[in-house]
């Protein structure tokens, strides 16, 4: 028996692993994706422009070199095509672009779970431009060329997987003008009816995540929770659920539909809808913990016997939806330069961050405060503060009420044009 006292000295040569498993996903691949969506020559992916038709062409032909089965309107065709009123008011044609991964178990026939991304941005910024960034090139790498990339790489490396009920592959349009691929997707998907949808993974600005990822959408049912307590086990990505509304995504029109819906998210930027918004600044590691952890939640889903227990009390699919105006300044006007929490849970809404020389930075607003208080009415969630936001104009002076720390603080935010 060796002397407990006694230490060796002997070291062991490093030895190679008996196997080495291959990253399951490639990010090179991915942030190739990105560039391609954001360049210039797709032009921002605006409605009525080349470039959105030539991003929707690009999506399909991945998916046909993946092996997706067409899920279009017609036989062979990837494309759910339609028409919307366009920037200047006069109708466009744009289209869905759906890819099929079949289910093979005949007791789930017509069952599906659904991966949605948009590939639409702002173009030249409409809808709701901001005023100092009009007829700039919004290229909209993190918003949401990511969220394509990621969909993208899912569908290469699943869709030779025989998964129990289908996994359809949705690169929606017209998200930026009010979700408006999405309820069509919703409205008219005969194959995969949405009454008999089990559930949507929506991924929106997923390429500048830092220690966690975001989960919109965790209350549309009572086993998100714990669905994402296991993928954390399995994959060691955290994940926090965000348990107020925020239905900003294509996520809503699911959910509308008494869908459970989640809108995986990476994390908020100064960059939001702004030309300066693009791929240099994605990190492929966040690409990678997306693409690792939606996998997780893909595989599952499709193999769960039983449905989600959904708490979500629908609304009708085929009911019309207002499309957005045709005026480019139309919707909120007004900016004040912060940014909110969005994992804040507490009463009023936290500010994460607030940009240099903006209204809020010359109001006096600092990162920390809680705003209670706007314009003489008590707000408590950030959905409340957006409604009050929208009834104001550029140059409007706003009494604000914040909490910081332990006194409330009175400022007065003169409000500037978005």
């Amino acid at each position: 028996i060796m002397n407990k006292d006694v230490q060796s000295s002997a070291k062991l040569e490093p030895r190679a692993a008996l196997a080495e498993l291959k990253p399951a996903f490639d990010s090179n691949r991915m942030m190739g994706h990105v560039e391609h969506l954001a360049s210039p020559e797709l032009e921002g992916r605006g409605v009525g422009t080349q470039g959105l038709d030539k991003a929707a062409d690009y999506i399909a032909k991945e998916f046909m070199a993946s092996g997706l089965m067409p899920g279009g309107d017609n036989p062979g065709t990837f494309f759910q095509s339609f028409e919307m009123n366009g920037p200047d008011g006069t109708p466009v044609k744009v289209k869905n672009v759906v890819g099929i991964i079949p289910g093979k178990n005949p007791k789930y026939d017509g069952q599906s779970v659904i991966l949605t991304a948009h590939y639409d941005h702002l173009g030249k910024g409409w809808p709701n431009v901001r005023a100092e960034f009009a007829d700039q090139t919004h290229f909209g790498a993190d918003d949401n060329a990511s969220g394509v990339a990621v969909l993208l790489e899912l569908a290469k490396t699943m869709a030779k997987s025989s998964p129990e009920r289908a996994i359809i592959f949705v690169a929606t349009t017209a998200e930026e003008s009010g979700l408006i691929g999405a309820r069509h997707y919703v409205k008219t998907m005969k194959s995969y009816p949405i009454s008999k949808a089990t559930s949507n993974i929506n991924l929106d600005t997923v390429g500048r995540a830092t220690d966690k990822l975001l989960v919109f959408g965790g209350n549309s049912a009572t086993e998100w929770r714990f669905i994402f307590m296991g993928t954390e086990a399995t994959t060691g990505i955290t994940a926090e659920l965000v348990m107020q509304d925020v239905n900003a995504s294509d996520h809503t029109a699911f959910a509308e539909a008494g869908v459970p819906a989640i809108h995986i998210f990476g994390s908020a930027t100064v960059d939001y809808h702004r030309p300066s918004d693009t791929s240099e600044k994605i990190k492929p590691e966040s690409l990678m913990k997306v693409a690792a952890i939606s996998k997780e939640i893909l595989e599952y889903l499709a193999g769960r016997p039983e449905p989600l227990t959904s708490t979500l009390k629908p609304v009708n699919p085929m009911a019309e939806k207002v499309l957005p105006p045709a005026d480019p300044k139309s919707g909120r006007k007004v900016s004040t330069g912060t940014m909110p929490d969005f994992t804040y849970a507490g009463k009023g809404v936290k500010v994460s961050s607030v940009a240099a020389d903006s209204a809020g930075d010359k109001a006096g607003l600092k990162a920390g405060d809680i705003i209670t208080n706007f314009g003489g009415v008590d707000v408590t969630n950030l959905r409340e503060y957006t409604s009050q936001l929208g009834k104001y104009n550029p140059g409007d002076t706003v009494d604000v009420v914040v909490n910081r720390g332990a006194i409330d603080v009175k400022l007065k935010l003169i409000l500037a044009e978005r």
